[in-house]
């Protein structure tokens, strides 16, 4: 949903100062194509709630996953993304397995992080305190990308886009 408003906000005039001001953007345990489990998802959704037609979107090589991956690298070769991706397995109804795996969770571009965080999907983004190592990753991950714009906006002549600071 963030890659198709960047998308968006760069495309319609109206929103180009918000396209302009976002200069990072962090995914955790985003299926950048899609889920294999999408499908199981729909059968049991189909059975117990209802259809919900996003989870059609979830779905590997759907259409609105395959438009969003070809016009997003049009957009985003100047921010720095950073890809984080689950490694532990989890319950879903009727199994027990990795939701998005590593390679539908990374993006493989020159201007990517890719980071592990020791988590199922569900807990990816839920820490227990600040002394958990996920935790920690994401905020350093965050604090790192401060200080890099903050450096490049207090000496703009010091970096240049090919000078990015990797770790």
């Amino acid at each position: 949903m963030i890659k198709k408003a960047f998308i968006l906000a760069n495309q319609l005039h109206e929103y180009e100062s918000v396209a302009r001001r976002v200069r990072s953007i962090f995914f955790l345990a985003t299926p950048h194509r899609g889920a294999d489990l999408a499908t199981t998802l729909s059968k049991l959704l189909a059975v117990s709630s209802g259809a919900r037609p996003f989870v059609q979107d979830l779905h590997p090589k759907s259409l609105a996953t395959q438009t969003i991956n070809d016009e997003f690298p049009r957009y985003c070769q100047q921010l720095q993304l950073f890809s984080f991706y689950e490694t532990l397995p989890m319950y879903y109804g009727p199994g027990r397995g990795i939701i998005v795996e590593k390679d539908l969770a990374v993006l493989g571009y020159a201007n990517e992080r890719n980071e592990l965080l020791n988590a199922n999907h569900r807990n990816v983004c839920r820490y227990a305190d600040p002394t958990d190592p996920n935790y920690s990753i994401i905020r350093n991950a965050l604090a790192s990308t401060i200080a890099n714009f903050r450096d490049l906006d207090s000496n703009p002549q010091q970096f240049s886009h090919d000078d990015e600071h990797h770790e």
